[in-house]
């Protein structure tokens, strides 16, 4: 059997709306996903939580990371006509390098000083990051009309010469440097000066995130209640600590 792939162009706006849609659930779960993979603290103490404090540093990382991919994906989209199949390409390899990133973020977590962790984290970052730039060059053939500034813009290369620097430093002096050069190109990413020129923010759009995250969020709270492991009464009413915990958790949500 023989399949054919059909390259054309996309120039329905609801088709880029359901491709945007699309996009946006799958980092809303990636980003819950980071959530899970956070361990509790072995103890009610502040001295415990600090001992995660890397896998929090982690997860912050990434959850920026994650927000500035939505950020400029979703304002990108605002102001194109069309979208061809070699953008749908590249953005099927972001979402495939991009739903790795819990499981390498959170090996990197547990394991700051191995150089194999830091290195496959900081290689999803960069493929990542790489991938991106192919998508906006694709786009920008999609649609000759727009002016796309960030397909040669400048501050693009030096969040990826900031972590081509984390692996020398890796390799070299510093074993968490990858991670580290990670954070900083990600703190520069969000806080670039150019960032807010000529951007577009979409109110529903972003409120259409947060709901999909908060929704993914009750559905895992619910699943995080402990099966009553008898079918009797007492069972059920020795987890209503877990009831009233999720009944708060839900009305704070809403």
């Amino acid at each position: 059997m023989t399949f054919y792939i059909i390259s054309v162009n996309v120039k329905n706006t609801s088709a880029n709306q359901r491709f945007e849609t699309f996009f946006d659930a799958v980092l809303a779960i990636i980003i819950t996903v980071l959530v899970l993979k956070l361990v509790q603290p072995a103890a009610p103490t502040f001295a415990a939580v600090g001992e995660l404090g890397n896998s929090f540093l982690t997860y912050l990382t990434c959850f920026l990371i994650l927000f500035n991919i939505w950020y400029r994906n979703h304002n990108l989209f605002q102001i194109i006509d069309e979208i061809s199949h070699e953008t749908l390409v590249y953005y099927g390899l972001l979402i495939f390098a991009r739903s790795l990133f819990p499981y390498f973020a959170i090996w990197l977590a547990f394991n700051v000083n191995s150089v194999p962790a830091q290195t496959m984290f900081g290689l999803d970052f960069l493929i990542t990051n790489i991938i991106y730039l192919f998508s906006l060059n694709s786009i920008r053939k999609a649609n000759p009309g727009q002016t796309l500034s960030d397909y040669k813009n400048v501050h693009t290369y030096i969040t990826m010469i900031i972590i081509l620097v984390g692996f020398v430093l890796t390799y070299t002096v510093f074993t968490q440097g990858i991670f580290f050069c990670c954070m900083i190109s990600t703190i520069y990413a969000t806080t670039r000066p150019d960032k807010m020129q000529n951007e577009i923010v979409d109110s529903d759009r972003f409120e259409a995130f947060i709901d999909a995250i908060v929704a993914i969020v009750l559905t895992i709270i619910v699943l995080e209640i402990t099966l009553a492991n008898e079918g009797s009464w007492q069972v059920l009413f020795d987890l209503k600590l877990e009831f009233i915990s999720y009944a708060i958790s839900f009305s704070c949500l809403l």
